[in-house]
C-alpha cells in the first residue's frame, strides 16, 4: 500500500514510518480494563485504514461495514467511560489543575459521543454534568487566562500534537465542550447559567464578555448561542420559567449584555470583532422580544 501505483510518488504515504516515528499513544487517565484499552487501539487502526489507507479502494458496502465496526467499538468504550467513576473523577481533577491533555480528552469524548445512540450520549453528559462539568470549564473562560498554549506532549493514539496542533487554545476547547453538551440537552446549561448562585452567574458573565471582547468571531458566535440557550424559555413552566427570565430581567443579565454597547459609537468602528459582538447582542435582544412575551 505504500507503493500504490495509482498514486504519484509525492502523494504516497509511508504508513510504516507514520506508525513507528510519528504515532504516540498517551493516556490522559489510565484505563485499567485491558479489553477496553484494546478496543481503543482497534478504533484507531480501523479509522486509519478507513480514512487514510483505503478510501480510494473501498466500495460503499466495505466503507459502511468499517464505519459500523468503529461505531460499535466506540459505543463500548464510551459506555465504559460513563460507568467508570474513577476515570472521570481523575480526569476532572486534572482539568481543574489546568492539564490541557485532559481537556483535549474530554473534548474528544464529547465529539465522539455524537456517533453513539442518544440514550447513551445522554447518560454520558448526565454523568459529567453531575461531576462538575461547568465548574471545571469556568477557569478556562475567565479574563486573563492564557489564550494560546504550546503543547508539551502528544495526546491519544494519533500523530503528535506538536505536529497537528502547534498551538492549543484552552478557551476554544472549553467553549466547544459547552456547546456540544448544550446541543445534546440545553436544560443543564440553562439551569446552571440561570441559577441564583455565584458560579452560574460567573459563567454567564464570562460568555457575555466573550461575545463583546473575543477577537475570534467563531468563538463569539458560540458564546452567543450558549446565552441564547439559557434565554430560551420553550417548554418551561412555573418556577423554572420565572428563574430563567429572572436571570436576565431581575438579576442583571441584560444590563451586562448591553453595557459594552453604551457610549460612543466610535467603539464599533475600532475593529470587526467589536461590531460583530454588538450585532450578536442585538440579535439576543431580538430573540428575547420574540420569545419572552414582554
Amino acid at each position: 500500500l505504500e507503493y500504490d501505483e495509482g498514486l504519484p510518488l509525492d502523494k504516497r504515504i509511508a504508513h510504516r514510518q507514520v506508525h513507528t516515528m510519528q504515532v504516540q499513544f498517551n493516556q490522559a487517565v489510565p484505563f485499567e480494563d485491558s479489553a477496553v484499552l484494546e478496543r481503543i487501539h482497534l478504533i484507531y487502526r480501523l479509522q486509519y485504514v478507513k480514512d487514510i489507507v483505503l478510501p480510494r479502494l473501498m466500495d460503499d458496502s466495505t466503507f459502511a461495514c468499517m464505519t459500523h465496526m468503529v461505531h460499535s467499538n466506540l459505543t463500548v468504550v464510551l459506555d465504559h467511560l460513563q460507568k467508570d467513576a474513577r476515570v472521570l473523577e481523575a480526569l476532572f481533577v486534572q482539568i481543574l489543575q489546568g492539564d490541557l491533555q485532559s481537556l483535549l480528552f474530554l473534548q474528544d469524548a464529547c465529539r465522539l459521543s455524537k456517533q453513539v445512540p442518544p440514550m447513551q450520549r445522554q447518560a454520558l453528559y448526565e454523568r459529567i454534568v453531575a461531576l462538575g462539568l461547568f465548574e471545571v470549564l469556568v477557569p478556562f473562560l475567565r479574563d486573563g487566562v492564557l489564550e494560546v498554549v504550546a503543547p508539551s506532549r502528544a495526546g491519544g493514539e494519533a500523530c503528535s500534537l506538536s505536529q497537528l496542533r502547534p498551538l492549543l487554545r484552552p478557551r476554544a476547547l472549553a467553549l466547544e465542550i459547552l456547546a456540544l453538551a448544550t446541543q445534546s440537552d440545553p436544560a443543564p446549561t440553562r439551569g446552571y447559567l440561570c441559577s441564583e448562585g455565584g458560579p452560574g452567574r460567573e459563567l454567564l458573565r464570562c460568555l457575555i464578555r466573550l461575545v463583546h471582547e473575543e477577537v475570534d468571531q467563531g468563538l463569539q458566535g458560540q458564546a452567543a448561542e450558549l446565552i441564547r440557550a439559557a434565554m430560551d424559555p420553550t417548554g418551561l413552566e412555573g418556577a423554572a420559567r420565572d428563574q430563567c427570565l429572572g436571570t436576565f430581567y431581575e438579576r442583571g443579565g441584560f444590563q451586562d449584555l448591553v453595557r459594552p454597547m453604551r457610549g460612543s459609537a466610535d467603539r464599533l468602528k475600532s475593529n470587526a470583532s467589536v461590531a460583530f459582538g454588538a450585532q450578536l447582542a442585538c440579535e439576543l435582544l431580538g430573540f428575547a422580544v420574540t420569545h419572552h412575551g414582554f
